[in-house]
């Protein structure tokens, strides 16, 4: 059987360097995933309601007996704040940049840039807010009925100094959004020599 042209003909291996960029931009990202469901699940509590009592826990009763409603939303929650703006920078990396006023000629693409404007801002919002409802739990104060443990460590320290919150809440907001940004541009340069 003879061909006339090879079925790898197109596809180069990547270079060692961008292997390691990917994996290590890969890791990043999971550590940051790995953050905001930190910070999400001290946040965010719906009372212990397990997810084996729900109408479609028969699907988590042989995976995870013990998880929570809490804890999945948590993990949707840090999924999403990790998954837009990579979602976004690909996209801007796809289209975008190669002609930004041909693109945003088509009334179809801005109604698309204005959504993911509005997710962006959703994410920046969800990142904000939650870590200042965990600093609302630390500067709580102390009554007959709900006794508060003094907070220790960074979040006692960011209680007493909030200018500094609003500084760390931004940081950790445009973190992910560099981050991101690196991230794609990474995985971009696997696929290009």
């Amino acid at each position: 059987m003879k061909f006339e042209k090879s079925p790898f003909e197109g596809i180069s291996v990547p270079s060692t360097l961008n292997v390691i960029k990917a994996a290590f931009f890969g890791l990043l990202e999971i550590t940051l995933a790995s953050t905001f469901f930190l910070i999400y699940s001290e946040t965010v509590d719906f009372g212990g309601a397990y997810l084996t009592t729900l109408p479609f826990g028969v699907i988590f009763e042989s995976a995870a007996p013990d998880a929570d409603v809490s804890s999945l939303i948590c993990i949707l929650l840090s999924l999403f704040s990790i998954l837009v703006p990579l979602f976004i920078w690909s996209e801007a990396f796809e289209k975008v940049f190669d002609d930004p006023r041909e693109y945003f000629s088509h009334p179809s693409n801005q109604v698309i840039a204005s959504i993911a404007l509005l997710l962006l801002l959703s994410v920046i919002l969800i990142e904000c807010v939650s870590l200042f409802s965990l600093l609302g739990q630390a500067i709580a104060p102390t009554t007959v009925f709900v006794s508060q443990e003094s907070t220790g460590g960074v979040v006692g320290w960011l209680a007493k100094n909030q200018g500094y919150a609003v500084g760390i809440s931004l940081g950790l907001a445009l973190i992910n959004l560099t981050l991101s940004f690196f991230s794609v541009r990474a995985f971009r340069n696997l696929n290009t020599q």
